[in-house]
């Protein structure tokens, strides 16, 4: 008979388990950083080599690559066969280069100084409650970071084109063709208002965002079609003189600032804004009172690289009307991210 201690040591056991788990997670993610940053997953896209082979092709010594992916392979990375050989698996060809949806560019951010670093500062954050873990280690705010470091700038543009599900589910859940132009703030590559245009062809399209970023059509599928309705224009947010249109996207950029600098960029927009335009506010939102949610771990993340958060749609409507918005409907997307739409007063 299964008594209340048997059921309260084995709780207590799966708890224990369960932090195991959780107190390992840099492992995983610092062993995903070094099989990334050695490009193991493209050496095994024509299928299983043996790890002398992989060891030579990558410049690593096979017996400590051999561990490496040894505990990989555990983890369903990797698949392990007879002779020290390993093949790729549907995890491992998420790391695949070049491919359109790769996490490879997320699994070696994780493990770099700029960012590894950074978490390293989250404790004195919490007990100070003053600006970014980011800052303390660097000495400098994260985009300025950025912007003098050619190789970490383009390795944060790259994992951010690393979620096209996101663009569609994003283009697919609004209707954006009564739109003229559509000004996508902070818009890097062009991924989302690539999305959009193809559902919208009587709109034009203009990508804000930093200079450095590069043509968002050229390379991308249809460029073609999309080469006369899709432009950039390089600039600061913060800054007057944002391109004018009639449809403003913000998609995941209210979250890197306070609630002042958030308001700041907001008013921005407004002022750019055409009379009676609108303007989407694109970010995944807490939820109310004590229910679980992925969000709150991006806020702890925002907490950490930007001085950032994530917000509640009521936080949200309230920096929308302090900007002089007035907010409407909240659109969710398969994504789990939500579309807060606002108008501008004419």
């Amino acid at each position: 008979m299964v008594t209340d201690g048997d059921r309260g040591r084995a709780a207590e056991g799966e708890a224990r388990d369960r932090m195991l788990r959780l107190l390992g997670g840099y492992w995983h993610s610092q062993a995903l950083h070094a099989v990334a940053k050695l490009g193991i997953a493209d050496l095994l896209a024509g299928g299983p080599r043996p790890v002398f082979e992989l060891a030579a092709r990558c410049g690593a010594h096979e017996g400590s690559l051999y561990r490496l992916l040894r505990a990989l392979a555990f983890l369903g990375v990797f698949e392990e066969t007879a002779g020290r050989r390993f093949g790729p698996t549907p995890l491992s060809r998420l790391l695949l280069s070049g491919v359109e949806g790769s996490l490879r560019p997320a699994a070696v951010l994780g493990g770099e100084a700029c960012h590894w670093r950074a978490w390293e500062g989250l404790l004195e954050v919490v007990r100070s409650g003053d600006g970014s873990a980011f800052e303390r280690a660097h000495g400098r705010p994260l985009f300025d970071h950025l912007g003098s470091d050619p190789e970490a700038d383009a390795l944060f543009r790259e994992v951010w084109r690393g979620f096209p599900e996101v663009d569609a589910a994003i283009a697919e859940a609004w209707d954006f063709r009564e739109a003229r132009v559509i000004v996508d703030i902070g818009g890097g590559d062009g991924g989302l208002l690539r999305a959009i245009l193809r559902r919208a062809p009587g709109a034009r399209g203009i990508v804000f965002d930093r200079p450095g970023e590069g043509d968002p059509v050229r390379g991308s599928p249809g460029a073609g079609a999309l080469s006369a309705r899709l432009t950039r224009a390089g600039g600061d947010f913060r800054e007057p003189g944002l391109p004018a249109g009639d449809l403003y996207l913000l998609r995941h950029v209210l979250h890197d600032w306070d609630d002042d600098q958030a308001a700041a960029i907001l008013e921005n927009c407004r002022s750019s804004l055409e009379p009676g335009g609108s303007l989407l506010v694109i970010e995944h939102l807490l939820p109310e009172g004590p229910v679980g949610s992925p969000a709150a771990l991006l806020d702890v993340t925002m907490m950490v690289l930007t001085g950032g958060r994530e917000r509640t749609e009521a936080e949200y409507r309230r920096l929308l009307r302090r900007a002089g918005f007035t907010p409407g409907e909240v659109h969710p997307t398969r994504a789990g991210v939500s579309i807060l739409c606002a108008m501008k007063h004419r």
